[in-house]
Formats: C-alpha cells, sequence, structure tokens
C-alpha cells in the first residue's frame, strides 16, 4: 500500500476520533448525528481492512512458515531436553536423599558416642569420689564433640543446577470449600468459575440466583449501512 493511502487513513481516523470525543448525545439530533459517525467509521475501517489485510495475510503466511521450519527443529530437542532433565533431576534427588540419610546416621552415631564419652567421664568421677550432684552435672553437660560432614556421594557437574519445587494440588474442592465457609483458611484459596457462571448468566439472564454472585449487564451497539 502507497504512504499517501496509508497516511490519508490515518490522518482520517485521527478526526474522526476527534469528532467522536466533540459530540455529546443528548437529544434525538446528536443521537442521529452519533449513528451517522457510526456508520461512516465502519466505512472507513472496511477501506483500511480492504488496503491492509493483503500485506498482513502474506506477512502471516511467511511467519507461519518460519514458525513451523523453527518448531521441526526445537520440538525434538525440547523433548530431548526434558527427557534428559527428567532422568538428571531424579538422580539428583536420589542422591541429595541419599547425602541427607547418610548426613543423619553420622550424626546420630556422633551423639551416641557423645553420650558413651559423657558417661564414662560420669562414671570416672564419681569413682574417684565425686558427690552425686558433680555426677549430675557430668551427665548433664554435654561433651564438645563436633558434628561430623558426610562426604558428596556425587560429584554435580559445572553449570547445571537442580532444585526441587512443590505444588499444591487441590484433591477435594468441597472439604477445601467447607474449611473457608467456615473461617478457618482464608478465601484467596479459591475463586470462582467464570466459565461456568457466565454461562448461566447467558442462559438464564434476569432470573440468575446464585447466592454470592450478581448479575452484571451491559450493552453493546452494532451498526448496519
Amino acid at each position: 500500500m502507497s504512504t499517501a493511502v496509508e497516511n490519508e487513513l490515518q490522518t482520517t481516523a485521527l478526526t474522526w476520533k476527534a469528532q467522536a470525543q466533540a459530540i455529546q448525545v443528548t437529544n434525538q439530533a446528536t443521537y442521529d448525528q452519533a449513528v451517522e459517525m457510526l456508520k461512516g467509521i465502519k466505512d472507513l475501517r472496511g477501506k483500511a481492512e480492504q488496503h491492509h489485510r493483503p500485506g498482513i495475510e502474506a506477512a502471516y503466511k511467511s511467519h507461519k512458515v518460519a514458525v513451523a521450519t523453527l518448531k521441526s527443529i526445537d520440538d525434538p530437542l525440547v523433548e530431548a531436553e526434558g527427557i534428559l532433565k527428567q532422568s538428571v533431576g531424579a538422580y539428583t534427588l536420589e542422591q541429595q536423599r541419599i547425602q541427607r540419610e547418610a548426613q543423619r546416621i553420622a550424626e546420630e552415631n556422633a551423639r551416641k558416642r557423645q553420650e558413651e564419652e559423657r558417661l564414662a567421664v560420669a562414671v570416672a568421677v564419681e569413682q574417684a569420689g565425686a558427690t552425686p550432684e558433680q555426677v549430675t552435672a557430668v551427665l548433664d553437660e554435654p561433651l564438645p564433640l563436633p558434628m561430623p560432614t558426610v562426604a558428596p556421594v556425587y560429584e554435580r557437574a559445572a553449570g547445571v543446577a537442580t532444585r526441587e519445587t512443590y505444588a499444591a494440588e487441590v484433591f477435594d474442592l468441597k472439604v477445601l470449600c467447607a474449611e473457608i465457609g467456615a473461617g478457618r483458611q482464608p478465601v484467596q484459596y479459591v475463586s470462582g468459575n467464570m466459565v461456568a457462571l457466565n454461562g448461566v448468566a447467558r442462559a438464564q439472564r434476569t432470573a440468575m440466583s446464585i447466592p454470592g454472585v450478581r448479575l452484571v449487564s451491559s450493552s453493546s451497539v452494532s451498526v448496519r449501512k
């Protein structure tokens, strides 16, 4: 499309916008004037569509071809990436579990040795003639044994990060809603199903009666030549 035609359409469109902002529909005359303006706008939009649509469709077709070509390359790579990430993630989480368990066992053994050391000291001081209070003080005083650190069970590759994420799943919506209704959970945990509610509103209109839901109506204007 030529620049001259494009400039003309843009300039005219801005003119229509200014006229629409200036008019106030308050009587039959201004109502009729506004309707005629709507018809003029509809005509101008048709002209703009006629001039621009061929170029838009050509660009869209070219875009679709380019996207399809990229998709044919990227899709199998995304699938391969997902397979590998799942395997690496599962292995990493398992190794982390093993690491935590080994650390727990090491710390538990260290605490047992600490208790044994403390008991041995208590027996020794008792045999040396310490009072029961002194023996009790020894038993209550932990020995400053450092907790062990277990060596890593696997070597993490450079540039790879694994994180464990958590998500919630609602398995019983009725129970959740009952908890919210009783005030034990915040209302932010649920939202209305607007697709279903709007369907009821369109079907029942003013007859709709749902507790907690109000009917909202709006008007639209269509113009025919």
